[in-house]
């Protein structure tokens, strides 16, 4: 009788094991290829004719060029006075452009057709006076199994593209976000530009991410 409990305790701990294993060898079933900040705003196209020559090496800035530089460095002003009121940011962020969209191209590692994704992309900044960290996004798209298709996002006005770079003990890290007016302290964010939160397929069945 005991050799028989013992045997069933056995069988219930291997089951347990093999779930747990065949748990960590699943994949998600969307895989992200690719991520992009973009702008539409080209300095290019808002020069007039010039000639480019020795004598002249640079072009001349157009009036956007200069307010957006004006902009930047008073943005920059008032990081550093903080930076000097607080001591040294353990983690900075740096505005490199504007940003108008945001892009990511995903891959359907399934056997079945996807019909929605619902996602979300580290996005800090202030609504109704309270920080936000990341920005949800639904996608209605069809993917076939193995294809690739890209999801887009137009952003509010105000956003940028921006580095948030974390000081660490040993090291330094950083990656790309779409930050809010008034952002530059990130040290609670999550280190992650982009995320798939939840796939819903052709069939009705939903994969959701633990």
């Amino acid at each position: 009788m005991r050799l028989k409990g013992t045997v069933i305790v056995l069988d219930a701990l291997l089951v347990i094991c093999l779930t747990a294993f065949s748990q960590d060898q699943i994949k998600p079933p969307v895989e992200v290829v690719e991520f992009k900040i973009t702008s539409d705003y080209y300095p290019m196209l808002d020069r007039k004719s010039s000639i480019f020559t020795a004598d002249n090496p640079d072009f001349p800035r157009t009036d956007a060029e200069r307010t957006s530089s004006g902009q930047t460095g008073r943005r920059r002003g008032a990081i550093t006075e903080e930076v000097k009121s607080r001591g040294k940011l353990r983690s900075q962020v740096k505005v490199l452009s504007q940003a108008d969209t945001v892009e990511v191209v995903i891959r359907n590692n399934s056997a079945l057709k996807i019909s929605a994704v619902d996602w979300d992309f580290a996005f800090p900044r202030f609504e109704d006076q309270k920080l936000v960290l990341r920005y949800d996004v639904s996608s209605r798209v069809e993917i076939k199994p193995g294809a690739r298709k890209t999801l887009k996002h137009s952003l509010p006005p105000g956003a940028t593209r921006c580095k948030v770079v974390n000081v660490d003990k040993d090291q330094d890290k950083s990656f790309e976000a779409v930050c809010g007016p008034g952002v530059n302290d990130p040290s609670h964010l999550k280190q992650e530009s982009t995320g798939i939160k939840r796939v819903h397929f052709d069939d009705g069945s939903v994969w959701e991410k633990k």
